[in-house]
């Protein structure tokens, strides 16, 4: 067996093509963020494959399809880690004005490093072994890539978007099916008005009146009003954890129109959601 052939097609010299995928490796790996653990086997199993991946046609197509994902995430990624169910849940539900409110944070640099794994796409695509079936080269890739990172990757990325997606068609069937059957005791209501102000994007032990120790939050030091402590976010991002704040017995019921602004107009107030 030749094993240069096997990892270099044609007349690419063999020290060039070595040192090209090996610092591609590095890139993409820092920019998905896989170098919390294991930072070292992660980059030499990326460059191994990308080494397999060159010499067969099917193998350079799939590894081109990841390497555009990750050029997509890598600006991202460098700034909060790998990809996860929160960042995605955020990337399906967010605005255009959000967006790019949230790009133009990402520093400069940033974009440079999908631009680079862009450029090395181009390179590696027109380099590939055309036409050459390489069934031992596609054997490994196959065999190292049962459980590698990159694999990963794409299973949460699918994985995710699937069941993001499922949960919003269930947000979507709320407000068509739901029908609450809340019992209203007479009376009298204590107050004409009332507000409900929902923070879900600070964390409580950041604010002064739960005891941080900088005066973040002055005027509600002294405000006369009732303050909850010791409450969690029932999820990791805003859209479920409020569904199962303002929804009662929501994860068993989910279809149940029993949530805290259907309360309010049965009570007899005219309810407004501002955002």
């Amino acid at each position: 067996m030749n094993i240069r052939k096997l990892f270099c097609p044609g007349d690419t010299p063999r020290i060039l093509l070595f040192l090209f995928f090996f610092v591609i490796s590095v890139i993409t790996t820092i920019a998905c963020g896989y170098t919390e653990k294991n930072a070292t086997g992660n980059v030499l199993l990326l460059f191994l494959l990308l080494l397999l991946a060159h010499r067969n046609t099917l193998t350079s197509i799939t590894t081109l399809l990841f390497l555009f994902c990750c050029a997509l995430y890598a600006p991202a990624g460098m700034t909060y880690g790998k990809i996860n169910n929160s960042f995605i849940v955020a990337l399906l539900q967010t605005t255009a004005d959000e967006a790019a409110e949230f790009t133009g944070m990402i520093p400069v640099y940033h974009f440079l490093v999908s631009a680079a794994i862009l450029v090395f796409m181009v390179i590696f695509w027109r380099t590939h072994h055309r036409g050459h079936r390489n069934w031992l080269a596609l054997l490994l890739f196959v065999l190292c890539s049962v459980n590698s990172w990159p694999l990963r990757m794409v299973k949460g990325i699918v994985v995710g978007t699937t069941d993001t997606l499922r949960e919003m068609q269930r947000y979507k069937q709320l407000s068509q099916h739901g029908a609450d059957n809340w019992k209203i005791l007479p009376g009298t209501p204590l107050y004409d008005t009332i507000v409900i102000v929902t923070g879900e994007s600070v964390r409580r032990d950041y604010m002064s009146v739960y005891g941080y120790p900088v005066p973040t939050t002055p005027w509600l030091n002294t405000a006369p009003g009732l303050f909850i402590d010791g409450y969690t976010s029932a999820a990791a991002s805003t859209v479920p954890s409020l569904s199962r704040t303002l929804i009662y017995d929501y994860e068993q019921n989910p279809d149940s129109g029993n949530n805290v602004v259907a309360l309010a107009a049965k009570a007899g107030y005219s309810t407004w959601w501002i955002s």
